[in-house]
């Protein structure tokens, strides 16, 4: 049974242990350990096969609104959901050593087992072949037949007794074969967090954080300043801050900035400026029929190649 999981030091700052610490407050996030230990001795694999959000809530000991905890953490992929079975999120890859705890449990039962048996098998005697050897020849000489008693021909010599078999040499015990070596579980470490500080990237049940400068995470919050200060009395949504974002926004904005516009950011508040004044991408028009809302530029939207073409095309 498994006595620990692995949490990086950095789990408090991510981005998903935020925005759950937000939205559930400090329990939600106590209940998403709760639920991984839960699984590290009774569901080593991460598979909760089973259990339904009301079993996954009582293992995780949430006392919030029924289901509530469930959701939130399949929104955040802390947790996967497929055709009704839940499963933590990369558990294995962040986890391996628990989910691989019940091999090296037999593996170490069937060696123990082994090595008692090597120890306490009592080896069977070799042939005793010099006893052999007198009891044949005994035999041998006693079962002569006797002639008449008055013939004076000699008796017949004893046969010789057959030279004793060598004993053989028993066969050595097979070494045992050495444990795998399982090598240590290492923590990857990147330099920069959102304020650019440096900080241990999370290895448990969130994704793999991209590495960025600071002059990199500033640049990308000052597309955000500008895009908050301008788009939002246009009916735009207003972006959240920055650590909330996940890596792949944060990385589509930084390469926009730097690949698509050289890093200029007048040139971000010019195109921004562009888009405002066309009614059609500030959802002027009506909406689509099956939609409660027209349509309109996001953040997200402008940073694709293809539509910064249709923007300065004015299409």
């Amino acid at each position: 049974m498994n006595s620990d999981i692995r949490l990086s030091v950095s789990f408090w700052d991510h981005w998903k242990t935020v925005v759950l610490k937000e939205d559930l407050g400090y329990q939600g996030v106590e209940s998403l350990q709760r639920l991984w230990c839960f699984s590290a001795i009774n569901k080593p694999t991460g598979k909760l096969v089973g259990m339904n959000s009301r079993a996954i809530e009582i293992a995780a000991r949430w006392t919030g609104a029924p289901g509530a905890l469930t959701t939130k953490l399949v929104e955040l992929a802390f947790l996967d959901s497929q055709n009704g079975v839940y499963e933590l999120h990369d558990w294995e890859e962040h986890n391996g050593y628990v989910v691989h705890a019940p091999d090296r449990s037999d593996k170490a039962r069937k060696a123990a087992s082994a090595r008692w048996e090597r120890k306490n098998d009592i080896e069977p005697p070799p042939r005793n072949a010099t006893s052999n050897a007198t009891s044949n020849a005994t035999s041998n000489a006693t079962s002569i037949p006797k002639s008449n008693a008055q013939s004076n021909a000699p008796a017949p010599a004893p046969a010789p007794a057959p030279a004793p078999a060598p004993a053989p040499a028993p066969a050595p015990a097979p070494a045992p074969a050495p444990a795998p070596d399982l090598g240590r579980l290492e923590e990857e470490v990147v330099t920069v967090a959102r304020d650019g500080s440096a900080t241990a990237t999370a290895v448990l049940m969130v994704d793999e954080p991209m590495t960025f400068s600071a002059s990199e995470i500033q640049a990308v919050e000052r597309m955000r300043e500008i895009w908050n200060r301008k788009c939002p009395s246009h009916g735009l949504h207003r972006l959240a801050e920055l650590r909330h974002w996940p890596d792949n926004r944060i990385e589509a904005a930084k390469n926009f900035l730097f690949k698509k516009i050289d890093g200029d950011l007048d040139r971000w508040e010019r195109l921004i400026d562009h888009v405002l004044k066309d009614s059609l991408m500030t959802g002027g028009a009506p909406a689509k029929k099956g939609y409660a809302h027209p349509w309109a530029a996001s953040f997200d939207w402008l940073l694709e190649q293809a539509n910064i073409l249709k923007v300065m095309e004015g299409r």
